[in-house]
């Protein structure tokens, strides 16, 4: 929810029936209710006058129920204002003259970047011009820009967010038939356990993790080399923090999955359904990844039987205990005395 009103009228009361959030303040920081400096800012409209802004989550949003990050909480602070750190948020167009940049009309900016442009195809074709753009809310903020690089100019040249290409930044994942980004916040409250390796839940998802994880009682193993909240929080409801040696996250891994298969805690009905079982399948084909690095399950099983996956030397390796090692894979895994199989969310 958005709030502004400009500085200069009269403020609303202490009473829930004098404002416009319809509480009555002061209210506490933990009551949902309390409005956090990191939500408020100041700053000047077109027509000149000075206007409070006030950003809070809306209680009434399903996902959130009001609830925020600091990066959520603090979206107030990223708006303009002459008053703050935004103060020097460019205002116009820059052109470098003379080694130092200077302002320049927006229609100026036009006529030099669309002359460039034109010089570059002519000169080159369209493939001497490559763009670089950003990627969030994809359609909404990206359609004139991939429409003037795509169709107008006809650039196959262009690259987002943090890769060379449009292409997928997790090829080598897809080919294992997993997707990121493909859990649903339901997972987690369905979840006997959750497997952060190196994920950071609290830092990163911080709804997420607090509202989903938290809340419905899911184990939580936390492999990283910090002592992040998420480990405390693990350790503190019955979880593990794996506090491994910086690198060595392969190796761990390997060392749990061992342990796993040993002693017969795969999803069997998984393996038969979903697994590769025929070596000619996995040379069959064009994708060069699974040529070189695919495996059937007998295969991997063979590849896990590395004397370095053996738990006491994956411990040494690595630098988590043994039972640490052999409780992870049990939480994980094994299956509860009734037969049923722990339900385990995987996060990376």
């Amino acid at each position: 929810a958005v709030y502004v009103w400009p500085t200069d009228v009269p403020e609303g009361g202490l009473k829930a029936s004098e404002n416009a959030l319809g509480v009555d303040l002061p209210a506490s920081a933990l009551s949902g209710q309390w409005i956090s400096p990191g939500m408020y800012n100041r700053t000047v409209f077109q027509d000149g006058r000075s206007y409070n802004i006030v950003i809070v989550p809306d209680r009434g949003y399903e996902v959130n129920m009001g609830n925020h990050s600091i990066r959520g909480g603090t979206n107030a602070q990223g708006i303009w204002t002459p008053f703050g750190p935004t103060a020097d948020r460019l205002m116009a167009p820059l052109l470098k003259v003379g080694g130092a940049q200077q302002p320049i009309s927006w229609d100026a900016a036009l006529t030099i970047a669309s002359g460039v442009l034109k010089h570059a195809v002519s000169k080159y074709g369209p493939q001497g011009v490559a763009f670089r753009m950003y990627a969030y809310q994809w359609f909404e903020n990206t359609y004139s820009i991939t429409k003037l690089y795509f169709k107008e100019i006809g650039t196959p040249n262009g690259a987002i967010h943090n890769r060379a290409s449009f292409g997928g930044e997790t090829t080598a994942l897809g080919d294992t038939g997993l997707d990121t980004w493909n859990i649903a916040h339901v997972d987690a409250e369905k979840a006997d356990v959750v497997f952060e390796v190196g994920a950071g839940g609290f830092e990163n998802q911080t709804v997420f993790f607090t509202q989903h994880v938290m809340n419905h009682g899911a184990k939580l193993i936390v492999q990283d080399p910090r002592k992040i909240m998420d480990a405390t929080y693990a350790q503190a409801h019955g979880g593990l923090h794996l506090q491994l040696k910086p690198g060595t996250d392969a190796v761990l891994l390997n060392a749990i999955a061992r342990v796993i298969v040993d002693n017969n805690w795969q999803d069997n009905d998984f393996v038969s359904q979903f697994i590769i079982s025929s070596p000619g399948d996995i040379t069959s084909g064009d994708n060069w990844r699974q040529q070189h690095f695919g495996m059937t399950f007998s295969a991997y099983q063979k590849m896990l039987q590395n004397p370095l996956y053996e738990t006491a030397n994956a411990a040494q390796f690595t630098g988590v205990a043994a039972d640490q090692i052999q409780m992870a894979a049990q939480l994980i895994a094994k299956p509860k005395a009734n037969g049923q199989r722990p339900k385990t969310l995987f996060m990376f």
